[in-house]
């Protein structure tokens, strides 16, 4: 069976609808597919970023901001914390023990963001890794 194909000659308000030629065969109730040519599919991130930091008990960045257009920017950030204590994360260098979002030993973390990633912890030394895809 041969789906109907719709033409349009551009300025004239003119609709053809034709049916395929060339002996095309098709599925039962399949339907036509339109790809626009200035469309490309994305799968995954085209870049990967991977690093570790000491955090203590000031506020330092885990991962600084990559912002950018849609697309362009970067798409997610997880954060492990590889330490024995837990660690606070925030936005601003303001974050604290008391106002951050608590990250577990041992626990990771995925954020959809562009913003720099700040952390605190109670206590000193603690190590803690990242991967972000961009």
């Amino acid at each position: 069976m041969a789906l109907p194909t719709t033409i349009v000659n551009p300025g004239t308000g003119q609709t053809i609808n034709s049916l395929q030629s060339g002996g095309q065969n098709t599925a039962a109730n399949s339907h036509p597919f339109v790809w626009a040519t200035d469309q490309t599919p994305t799968v995954g991130s085209v870049n990967m970023a991977t690093g570790q930091v000491t955090v203590g008990t000031s506020a330092i960045i885990i991962v600084a901001a990559r912002t950018g257009v849609a697309g362009n920017g970067r798409i997610s950030a997880t954060v492990v914390n590889m330490g024995s204590a837990t660690i606070y994360i925030g936005n601003t260098s303001g974050v604290t023990v008391a106002n951050g979002l608590p990250l577990p030993a041992q626990a990771a973390m995925s954020l959809n963001t562009m913003s720099v990633i700040y952390g605190i912890s109670g206590t000193a030394s603690q190590t803690v890794g990242y991967v972000e895809t961009y």
